[in-house]
């Protein structure tokens, strides 16, 4: 397939294209496209995305030796010949059509795959959030996943995030492909590396669910078995999270934009938790408006007591420990808590009750059940976290 490709130079730019017309609608405009359309953005690299089209990845090194191994090996020529070769292999990816370089910079062009969002996002917004049913949800999820397990191919960065989902048509398909490779046979570390995205979900997952999983995608073949396996690997899955938290914790109060929005206005400065879809929980175009009237509990507390509430809400969050969050901070001391919906009451499904307490229990934290409750939509919340004893 890479013989057919055509050659394009443009603005000192030279393109390799499936089809060399993709660039007439943006490529000149290019820099507009990279602040109007921005998807996300670090010092190397920016994405950005073209109209309902297109996505573009732009590399940018940083670094001497950066700029000198891109320019005798670019990640986004290697990035797009991985994904023709998984396109000949048949296996699901979304349509790269071609990569181009000017010295150590180079860009990556994919077709935008229509109605779809990440299997991840889908996962928390219908299903973590929206408590909709899963099951029909597994069942494709594990078909796709089964069948890429099959196909030999070794994905060092297997997870939710990286597959694309059309609820519309059910389809996945693979997206951000740099670092596949074509293998042989898989050795017992890289298969370890792949089934580990069982826990990618585990949120949401029950223990059920979660050993149909891994039994649909032949991570084990006993239920015994699977049941065993999720559950040592939500124990060292834990473990691990507890050891990143200084990491984290200098992140989140740095205002990483992974973890925070920033909206600062003329009188104030107002921090935006994000959550697990790294959706911000409040649209920060109406903050401050949005704030005011019976939409969330507000409270003004002494700034040290308000900072340690912050922070210790995300470190349950990172935890996957449900609780009514203060989803903005105000500084230097304003909490918008999560308005407390009517109906709020004990808990009544026991299975969840007991994995949440299970995941406390991994964690070092006290699960009070006078201080659990069951929202309406089903989730298992702790009420306050005033007085929970976390190091922070």
């Amino acid at each position: 397939m890479s013989s057919n490709l055509t050659t394009v130079i443009i603005d000192d730019w030279k393109w390799r294209l499936k089809d060399p017309e993709v660039l007439n609608s943006w490529f000149k405009l290019r820099k507009e496209y990279e602040v109007a359309g921005r998807v996300k953005s670090n010092p190397v690299r920016k994405v950005f995305k073209i109209d309902d089209d297109y996505f573009v990845k732009h590399d940018t090194p940083e670094k001497f030796i950066h700029h000198l191994r891109a320019l005798f090996s670019s990640k986004c020529k290697r990035e797009f010949e991985t994904a023709l070769q998984l396109e000949e292999a048949g296996v699901p990816v979304v349509e790269y059509l071609g990569w181009g370089r000017k010295g150590s910079e180079s860009m990556l062009l994919s077709r935008t795959f229509p109605g779809s969002i990440s299997a991840r996002e889908y996962w928390y917004r219908e299903f973590v959030y929206g408590k909709h049913k899963p099951d029909a949800f597994i069942d494709q999820l594990c078909a796709f996943i089964a069948d890429f397990f099959e196909s030999g191919f070794f994905h060092p960065d297997f997870h939710s995030g990286n597959i694309l989902y059309s609820p519309e048509t059910g389809t996945f398909a693979l997206v951000d492909v740099y670092g596949i490779q074509p293998q042989v046979r898989l050795d017992a570390k890289q298969r370890e590396a792949q089934n580990r995205i069982v826990f990618d979900l585990q949120e949401g997952l029950t223990d059920k669910l979660a050993v149909k999983f891994i039994l649909q995608t032949s991570i084990r073949h006993a239920a015994n078995d699977a049941l065993n396996y999720w559950l040592d690997g939500l124990k060292q899955d834990a473990e691990r999270t507890m050891a990143s938290w200084p990491k984290r914790k200098r992140q989140f109060l740095d205002h990483y934009e992974k973890f925070i929005e920033t909206v600062i206005t003329d009188d104030n400065e107002f921090l935006i938790r994000k959550d697990n879809i790294l959706q911000p929980a409040v649209n920060p175009e109406t903050v401050p408006d949005s704030l005011s009237g019976n939409i969330f509990d507000i409270r003004r507390l002494p700034i040290a007591e308000a900072e340690k509430l912050w922070l210790t809400s995300f470190k349950l969050q990172l935890f996957g420990i449900d609780h009514i969050r203060p989803l903005v901070f105000e500084l230097p001391s304003i909490l918008y808590y999560e308005k407390i919906p009517d109906g709020i009451g004990p808990v009544q499904d026991a299975e969840l009750l007991r994995e949440f307490n299970r995941k406390c229990e991994f964690f070092g934290i006290a699960a009070d059940p006078k201080n659990q409750a069951q929202l309406p939509d089903g989730r298992i919340v702790l009420k306050s976290i005033d007085q929970l004893e976390l190091k922070l």
